[in-house]
């Protein structure tokens, strides 16, 4: 398996990391490479809305070549928004020993769960050859507004919970950038046992909500299964099920 050594630029304030590597497209050559910001002014997250970016968190956007197997393989991009979950988990737990395993989550599909508080998400797109990933991580500021009725908690508050020592923001940006790429360049890894895997630390007690254009939807929907493409088949009220794909969840 070959090692993707981390190529990560770290910068002031920015407007948001998820512009400024599409500014750096020409100089990394169809490479892989990442911006981690201290704050950004106009940060957003996914369907456009704004991302509360104040420093001390982590705002990280990186690039994957598109159609170029030695980075990920074509069998792999209809669930990188799982990989980017599990990658960031893996992180983590690594960089907090002794973090209880069970109680670190995800939600489908990409979200990372604490106790059923909001850790940090993703948010994917495509543009010029890249697949441009932004992950953003509750570090040191725990956000007070609410993510549509999910409270949040940061990387800090469980440091201090368990007596660990917080990692600082180079660490966590190198940390996922290897697990990231450790999933996405192994041969033996499949779509299936992405899916599998992300199965197993994926938090079916949390009630997930469509979201609407104005907000979301208020019925309460409970994830029952994944397919092997990574769409999540989820129970109504009324009992009927519902295959969704990566359109998010609340």
């Amino acid at each position: 398996m070959s090692v993707i050594e981390p190529c990560i630029e770290f910068l002031g304030e920015v407007t948001t990391t998820m512009e400024v590597v599409k500014e750096k497209f020409e100089r990394y050559a169809g490479k892989p490479f990442g911006i981690v910001a201290e704050s950004q002014c106009a940060g957003r997250g996914t369907t456009g809305r704004k991302w509360l970016s104040p420093k001390g968190n982590l705002y990280f956007s990186f690039c994957i070549p598109q159609n170029d197997p030695k980075y990920i393989s074509r069998d792999l991009v209809p669930v990188l928004p799982m990989l980017c979950g599990m990658a960031a988990r893996k992180a983590i737990l690594e960089l907090l020993p002794g973090l209880p395993v069970d109680r670190l989550g995800v939600k489908w599909p990409n979200d990372i769960i604490y106790d059923h508080k909001k850790i940090g998400g993703a948010l994917i797109e495509s543009a010029g050859n890249y697949h441009v990933i932004g992950i953003g991580i509750n570090v040191e500021i725990t956000p007070t507004v609410f993510d549509s009725g999910r409270e949040a908690t940061s990387l800090k508050r469980l440091a201090e919970d368990f007596n660990l020592q917080l990692p600082t923001l180079p660490e966590l940006a190198q940390k996922i950038w290897v697990h990231l790429f450790k999933l996405s360049v192994d041969s033996s890894m499949t779509r299936q046992k992405v899916t599998l895997e992300f199965d197993k630390v994926m938090d079916r007690t949390l009630k997930l909500h469509k979201r609407l254009p104005g907000g979301r939807d208020e019925e309460e929907l409970t994830a029952v299964s994944l397919n092997e493409w990574g769409h999540l088949k989820v129970r109504h009220i009324d009992g009927t099920e519902e295959e969704l794909c990566a359109d998010y969840l609340f």
